[in-house]
């Protein structure tokens, strides 16, 4: 048989391969197979046949597409509108406003607004005077924002811009005055801006930079002012910083970062000036997944205008040791060593207290205060979760710490001087089911009292109580919390100067209730009961709380 075969197509090389090949003829064997005695002929016709195949390319290139990203806006339920609106007894008012829209690919944009306002007068007694009256004691707080973000690429570009108005009464002065005399109003304006990553995957080198501007303006007359003596308190602030973190040697996470924060008084305020510069360095590691360690220091520069000048150096150190037995969380015995600084211009001392007043002497400049914490104790929880514990012995030091004083049952001051607090603490949680939190937690303080005369102002002791439970269509929750006798030091003004007294608030137990009724997926109807032991709290001296009252209303998404 002949067999031609040829082909035509688009051969660019040629290749002859050669062999000698010699053929062995063997013995002839016969095969132990039976005789096939039918036959049969196979005719395999001679063909001729040429294949010409059809040219064609390829190109394996890619298309140039985004990378996966991720945000937490794709694992919550995207509701673009929230309001809570509630009205109480006695008179409250409480608002929360959100509205927000975004895109995954994009970015996102949203406004809130906050509201809170008390307006119904409070009986105050004085014990020192053995009298009781009643002031305009209305208090409003409102909060009106915008915030928004910008994804480029792996990274983030947001921003906040918010405009913060405080009104308060002194309602504690002992006798009846006008409202001009005791209002108390103070504002501010602020922008923060940020650009980088979340610190969420730092496989790679993550950043960040962060800056903020802030506008402080008081508004109310002063109480101590005279004549024409309008005093004007007015104070810009600003920051700015960068943050650098890293995973190296895959067993360390490494955290580098620079900030600068700085405090200007205007007007009546304008001898206030204080900057402080920052570089701190952080390392976060496990030692034979038994050993948690986290270490880190930050140095701050603090330079405080005053006639003399001040300039501090502060040594700021982090540390964190914990040992996990059996790396599973049931049993960890750590120490924790943590500081911070914290600024104490009249914009941060009003935030904390809004009856404070500049004395008629002029203003004290306040130095920043440091706190240095120690804490060593044992933490854990189940394997199933269900019960979690943390019980610690604790040390703060604390400089230029303030201490709070009434003066003539009207106003306050702090005066600045060294602190020193030993506590035992603890706390537990208990879930015996999935619907079911149980939270108690009790912490005894004894303070280094070292301005004399002056009292600290603080409970020595607190214990919480606290249980919710949450079902398909309705919640409920109650809290007890107890907290410990407080004396407070009072001056009075006298023509031979300034007496002290002592006047102490007994120990009290605040008892609140809450509940929602989830009417649907959108509504959401909620009642809280307030102070129901009908306690006496004061939060300043001479200044009361409401007694018992309760707030209804309503929560809305969609």
């Amino acid at each position: 048989m002949l067999l031609c075969l040829s082909a035509v197509g688009q051969v660019t090389r040629e290749v002859e391969v050669t062999k000698q090949y010699a053929p062995k003829l063997p013995p002839a064997q016969k095969l132990d197979i039976p005789t096939n005695r039918v036959d049969t002929v196979a005719i395999r016709p001679e063909i001729d046949y040429t294949i010409h195949p059809k040219s064609f390319a390829s190109e394996l290139t890619t298309d140039k597409f985004r990378p996966a990203s991720v945000t937490y806006w794709q694992y919550r339920k995207n509701y673009p509108l929230f309001l809570r609106a509630g009205i109480g007894y006695p008179l409250v008012t409480e608002i929360d406003a959100y509205a927000s829209a975004h895109r995954a690919d994009v970015g996102y944009i949203g406004a809130y607004f906050n509201h809170r306002g008390n307006f119904t007068d409070i009986e105050v007694t004085n014990p020192l005077l053995d009298k009781s009256y009643k002031n305009n004691s209305q208090q409003m707080t409102n909060i009106v924002g915008v915030n928004g973000g910008k994804y480029i690429g792996k990274y983030t570009l947001d921003g906040d811009i918010y405009y913060h108005s405080d009104g308060f009464h002194r309602y504690a002065l002992p006798e009846v005055v006008e409202d001009k005399e005791s209002e108390i109003n103070f504002e501010n304006a602020a922008i923060s801006l940020h650009f980088g990553d979340a610190f969420a995957d730092l496989s790679h080198l993550n950043f960040s930079l962060y800056g903020s501007a802030d506008f402080y303006n008081d508004k109310s007359p002063q109480l101590l002012a005279q004549g024409e003596d309008s005093r004007k308190l007015q104070q810009v602030s600003a920051t700015a910083g960068a943050k650098l973190a890293r995973k190296l040697f895959n067993c360390a996470d490494f955290t580098l970062g620079f900030d600068y924060e700085g405090h200007y008084g205007l007007k009546y305020l304008s001898a206030y000036q204080n900057s402080v510069l920052s570089a701190w360095l952080g390392a976060e590691f496990e030692v034979k997944q038994v050993f948690d360690v986290k270490v880190g220091v930050k140095y701050s520069y603090d330079r405080l205008q005053t006639d003399e000048g001040n300039i501090k150096h502060h040594f700021l150190p982090y540390l964190y040791l914990g040992y996990n037995l059996k790396n599973n969380g049931t049993f960890v015995p750590y120490f924790e060593l943590d500081s911070k600084l914290v600024n104490n211009s009249f914009q941060s001392m009003q935030r904390v207290n809004p009856y404070v007043v500049i004395p008629m002497s002029g203003y004290s400049i306040a130095p920043n205060s440091a706190y240095y914490n120690m804490r060593f104790g044992i933490s854990g929880c189940t394997l199933n979760s269900k019960f979690a514990y943390r019980l610690y012995a604790g040390a703060s030091f604390i400089t230029n710490s303030l201490y709070w004083y009434a003066v003539d049952n009207a106003y306050f001051e702090a005066l600045s001087a060294r602190e020193n607090v030993w506590s035992i603490c603890g706390s537990l949680e208990y879930k015996p089911i999935s619907a079911l939190l149980i939270r108690a937690e009790a912490c005894g303080m004894i303070y280094s009292n070292f301005p004399g005369n002056i009292h600290i102002a603080k409970p020595k002791y607190t214990a919480e109580l606290s249980a919710r439970y949450k079902h398909r269509k309705f919640a409920v929750g109650a809290s007890a919390k107890l907290v410990g006798a407080v004396d407070w030091s009072v001056a009075y003004t006298t023509a031979e100067g300034r007496e002290f007294s002592t006047i102490n608030y007994p120990a009290y137990v605040d008892v609140n209730l809450c509940a929602d009724w989830y009417v649907s997926k959108q509504w959401t109807l909620f009642l809280e009961g307030r102070n129901l032991a009908n306690a006496t709290i004061h939060p300043w001296a001479f200044y009361r709380q409401y007694h018992i009252g309760a707030l209804f209303g309503f929560k809305v998404q969609f």
